[in-house]
């Protein structure tokens, strides 16, 4: 919860920043206008939620896998690309990335019988971005559509038998605000954070015979926070 308020708090502090920014007169020596690709490399943090009930709550909660056990945070990297166009000290631009993750956990009952894991393969998105430059120094804040690919399986561990399984095939948005830095016309590093909401919930009363009719899983949002390397040409 902690890193959500922290990543929430420093994307509004961006996005004021830099509508603020654009009414303050910086010479702008540096043109960032054009396309650029590159790579980075992050943490992120993704949220679950939902239940998995293989006897009849709330007789035998015992019996009952809660999703928002599940701890499934770690790295990722990918790659972006993206073109720039700048108008005084404003800068516009669109990026699409893709991030290929490590976020893997799971959550059993109290017996330890039937276990609910969680796999998030990638997160993809399409951004718009608005800046402010100071020179070689970009402000801005971006937002735009998500995409998460991944999976949801519900095992019995007792006889180490999977059950079944449930995509996560899941579009959302994603909001996020970061800061660049051009070493030169052809090299910029950056560093940013984002949040990525989704929240479909995914209705599993068939995963067993025993299974409850509220029963569901859901992939609630992700928070990333990831530094980049841009070429710029």
């Amino acid at each position: 919860m902690f890193k959500r308020i922290l990543v929430a708090g420093a994307v509004s502090i961006l996005a004021i920043s830099t509508a603020q920014a654009a009414d303050i007169e910086v010479p702008a020596a540096f043109d960032w206008t054009g396309p650029y690709v590159g790579v980075h490399l992050g943490y992120g943090d993704p949220s679950f939620d939902g239940i998995y009930d293989s006897g009849e709550l709330p007789d035998s909660p015992e019996d009952a896998t809660y999703v928002d056990d599940i701890n499934a945070d770690g790295i990722l990297g990918g790659l972006q690309a993206g073109y720039n166009v700048q108008m005084d000290n404003i800068v516009l631009g669109i990026e699409a990335d893709i991030s290929f993750t490590d976020f893997s956990g799971d959550a059993e009952d109290e017996d330890g019988f039937d276990v609910v894991e969680a796999d998030v393969d990638f997160l993809a998105s399409l951004r718009a971005r608005l800046g402010f430059a100071m020179d070689t120094l970009l402000i801005y804040a971006t937002g735009g559509l998500a995409y998460a690919d991944g999976e949801f399986k519900v095992t019995d561990a007792d006889e180490e038998v999977q059950r079944a399984s449930f995509d996560i095939d899941e579009f959302g948005y994603v909001a996020g605000g970061g800061l660049e830095w051009a070493a030169n016309e052809t090299w910029s590093v950056r560093v940013e954070g984002l949040y990525y909401g989704f929240g479909h919930e995914e209705d599993i009363d068939g995963a067993t015979d025993d299974a409850d009719e509220d029963d569901f899983v859901e992939l609630k949002d992700v928070v990333v926070v990831r530094g980049g390397v841009n070429w710029r040409f």
